[in-house]
């Protein structure tokens, strides 16, 4: 599966047709779209029409014109969520109560507009939550409440009578042991019953990785993540990051097929559940994408 984060001025008039065409050549059959709202200085604006949500500035046809070309393509679509931001300070409370009827508003208007729709697989919680200790969710009584949140999500979006796969995408933090990330996950994944599949983020993007053991590095926490899976019931998937990006500073790059190799490689000996982000760095004429091909074609 891919990541497809919608942007109105890429996307907002695109045929997705050709593009779904060359991703199922490559035994890509999913689209994950990451969002379906997004919130920022300008205002919040939605992904589809039609919603009810308070404060939308705009609302675009980005979803349905994806749904148009997935069922030209058989490409299967699972359905992001809310874009809303976890609190600074990991027990408010209200604030996760806040993203919970956004997401119930959100679930009950996608649900009504693309639940007959044949290419309709899955949900995608779109808030996405770090391990590591610059965000939080390391004293048990947080993580508990991060689990709550997701499992009350995943379980409202279960609860109508079509009943599709629920995932997350938490982002991995190489920074402590890994038996301590796998303390972490098992502490939210028991806690989970509603959720289906979690996609580990590599955070392979955010460095330079042909100076970095990844071989032995990721695989010691795909090991212990993928231990918490298989002890509570989910699915372990690795989100696959086929840009790059040295800091903050800089802009976004693409991997070449050489390093985008050594990922997959190592994500293939825990998983098939491989997705990878994004469109914008993996796609015809775009990043490692016309070398992969070739590579599958030989």
């Amino acid at each position: 599966s891919i990541f497809i984060q919608l942007h109105a001025k890429s996307h907002e008039h695109l045929d997705w047709t050709e593009t779904f065409k060359a991703y199922k050549e490559v035994r890509i059959d999913t689209v994950i779209i990451q969002q379906a709202t997004r919130h920022d200085k300008t205002g919040s604006i939605t992904n589809y029409q039609g919603t009810k949500l308070p404060n939308i500035v705009k609302q675009h046809r980005m979803i349905e014109n994806v749904f148009e070309a997935a069922n030209k393509t058989g490409m299967k679509v699972v359905l992001g969520l809310n874009a809303g931001k976890y609190p600074v300070k990991k027990s408010d409370a209200a604030v996760y109560e806040k993203l919970l009827e956004d997401n119930k508003i959100i679930v009950d208007e996608l649900y009504e507009k693309f639940s007959d729709d044949r290419m309709m697989v899955g949900w995608y919680i779109s808030e996405e939550f770090h391990d590591g200790s610059w965000r939080g969710w390391w004293k048990p009584e947080d993580a508990y409440l991060l689990a709550d949140y997701n499992e009350r999500v995943a379980a409202y979006a279960k609860a109508k009578p079509k009943k599709f796969l629920v995932a997350i995408a938490p982002a991995l933090w190489r920074g402590r042991p890994a038996d301590m990330t796998y303390t972490f996950y098992k502490r939210i994944l028991e806690k989970t019953p509603s959720v289906d599949i979690l996609y580990l983020q590599d955070c392979a993007g955010r460095r330079n990785i042909i100076n970095d053991d990844l071989v032995v590095d990721l695989s010691n926490y795909f090991a212990m993540v993928k231990k918490a899976c298989d002890e509570t019931g989910v699915q372990f998937g690795v989100d696959i990051e086929s840009f790059t990006k040295g800091n903050c500073k800089t802009t976004y790059g693409t991997k070449s097929w050489e390093e985008l190799k050594l990922l997959v490689n190592i994500a293939g000996m825990y998983t098939k559940n491989i997705s990878q982000f994004s469109w914008a760095s993996f796609r015809p004429g775009v990043g490692a994408f016309d070398d992969y091909r070739r590579h599958l074609l030989k």
